[in-house]
């Protein structure tokens, strides 16, 4: 029995193949242990929304495809960028706040569509891509969803 409860969170350069953002999906799975059965779905920001490659993955799957504004992403790391200690440890990217601005995707993104308070994977990072995973809970917040 693998119920659809884990959210993988993904973030990634534009034009990255799906091919190279399946091998992140299924090398972070394996090294965690966990079941790509239990995929309930892809989730990222809004400006990713068109990404060939992410929409290609979450149909290659069947799950859909939430995406996130770039307000929502950046309210989860307010308390991280302002030093409290007792926060979420997310991981905040300087250099993706400077690219497309927001502090990160992956992470916030796992979070906003698992409706879970805490990461099961911190993000990951491959060369052109990262990924994070999260457990839906009961109460999930819905983004906008692309891929139908």
């Amino acid at each position: 029995y693998r119920p659809r409860t884990l959210v993988a969170g993904m973030g990634c350069r534009r034009g990255v193949p799906a091919g190279e953002l399946e091998q992140l999906l299924r090398n972070t799975f394996r090294a965690y242990n966990l079941s790509l059965s239990s995929l309930a779905c892809i989730a990222s920001a809004t400006l990713k929304q068109d990404e060939p490659g992410l929409l290609a993955l979450s149909v290659k799957y069947g799950v859909p495809f939430l995406c996130y504004e770039s307000e929502e992403l950046n309210a989860l790391f307010e308390d991280v960028v302002n030093g409290d200690a007792g926060c979420q440890a997310l991981n905040p990217s300087a250099n993706a706040r400077r690219l497309v601005g927001v502090w990160g995707v992956a992470e916030p993104a796992a979070l906003l569509a698992s409706g879970a308070s805490r990461l099961l994977v911190a993000k990951q990072t491959a060369e052109r891509a990262t990924i994070a995973v999260a457990r839906r809970e009961s109460q999930v917040r819905r983004g906008s969803d692309y891929a139908r």
